[in-house]
């Protein structure tokens, strides 16, 4: 005599559960058939307790509300002619017993609908070129003019005439002795990185930066226009008030406390400098500080051995212009991979950039009427 074998589907825990009940009624009813050989007896016997196991999955359905039941139940997804003993065919009652069960089974297991899965986030966007992003970038350093004019009015002994220096003047020699300075710092930036792996970080941030200015693309004209623009607000405004205002202004506040005229100077070069370097923080790392502090000490430094801004200031310029030029060449170089990792990097100057200027993920969809909200 061979015992019932009922398919089993173990897909979720109330499967499990419901699997036991199945295999609890399918032993009663082969226990009862061997003990009395009876199969009507054990056809009545067995319609209570499938009553039984229909009352207890329809009280784990309710438990189990937001599982997705699938057919679980062993009754359910046999025919009704497999519920026989193989030994001896149950009668037609048996039968119908069985497909009733079934039906019973299919009325209460409550079906949920699958939650649907969260749709994953499109990638950011790539920046496109935008005269407006150019005049956010230019008006950035604007924001310096009002607190060096601050700086004058409460600092003793200063005027706006000495923020550009006791021998300013503009001139070709001016401008070409501005251009001199920076043609070893452009140097030294075009092979920093083999030099001083550190400075990689350096390039990253700028690459950011260029690549919110000017876009991905690569468009020389504009490209142009805009870095010549930037450069100009940059060179004039961080100028006139890191060099002209607080180095002028420390160093007659030193020489003002009894202290040598070099000395004076000297330490009014290393503050604005650190000054400077700090408020260029870009990166996790100090290193673009670093950097930023030396090429504050190169500013500082050429504005008190020559006593005129305009030198600092076409030196900056030229400095800003070509690092912006060269970034966007080799921005646009990069395939769009690489750009969408520097949009998806998290160096702070990064993030401050895609939380004030874009490009931000597009919005989830709002669940429509019947469907369940999806967690992010």
């Amino acid at each position: 005599m061979t015992a019932v074998k009922l398919p089993r589907h173990p897909r979720c825990f109330a499967q499990i559960i419901d699997d036991c009940l199945s295999d609890f009624l399918v032993a009663r009813v082969n226990h009862e058939f061997r003990a009395t050989g009876n199969a009507t007896c054990c056809a009545e016997s067995s319609l209570v307790r499938t009553q039984m196991a229909v009352r207890s999955i329809i009280r784990l359905a309710l438990v189990f509300c937001n599982l997705q039941l699938a057919p679980v139940a062993a009754l359910r997804t046999t025919p009704a002619h497999s519920l026989r003993v193989q030994s001896s065919p149950l009668p037609r009652l048996t039968h119908r017993l069985a497909a009733a069960s079934r039906v019973l089974l299919c009325a209460g297991v409550v079906h949920t609908p699958t939650p649907p899965l969260a749709p994953p986030l499109p990638p950011l966007p790539l920046p496109r070129f935008s005269w407006r992003t150019v005049f956010y970038f230019v008006a950035n350093p604007l924001v310096m003019l009002p607190v060096a004019a601050l700086l004058t009015w409460v600092a003793p002994g200063l005027n706006f005439a000495s923020w550009l220096g006791s021998a300013f003047a503009v001139s070709v020699e001016t401008t070409r002795a501005g251009i001199l300075v920076a043609a070893p710092m452009l140097l030294l930036s075009l092979v920093a990185d083999e030099l001083i792996p550190a400075l990689k970080e350096v390039t990253q941030a700028s690459r950011v930066i260029t690549l919110y200015a000017f876009g991905s693309r690569l468009l020389p004209l504009r490209a142009s226009i805009g870095a010549a623009l930037i450069s100009t607000a940059a060179a004039l405004a961080e100028e006139l008030a890191f060099r002209g205002t607080l180095q002028t202004g420390l160093a007659a506040l030193g020489t003002a406390v009894a202290l040598p005229p070099a000395l004076a100077a000297a330490l009014a070069v290393l503050v604005q400098a650190l000054v400077f370097g700090r408020l260029h923080s870009y990166t996790d790392s100090p290193v673009y500080a670093v950097a930023a502090t030396v090429a504050g000490l190169v500013f500082g430094g050429a504005f008190a051995l020559t006593q005129n801004l305009w030198v600092p200031i076409v030196t900056h310029f030229v400095v800003d212009l070509v690092s912006f030029l060269v970034c966007h060449v080799q921005v646009a170089a990069l395939d769009e991979a690489e750009q969408l990792a520097l949009v998806e990097t998290d160096v702070p100057i990064a993030t401050a950039l895609r939380l004030t200027l874009g490009p931000r993920p597009a919005a989830p969809a709002k669940p429509t009427a019947g469907e369940l909200p999806v967690e992010p």
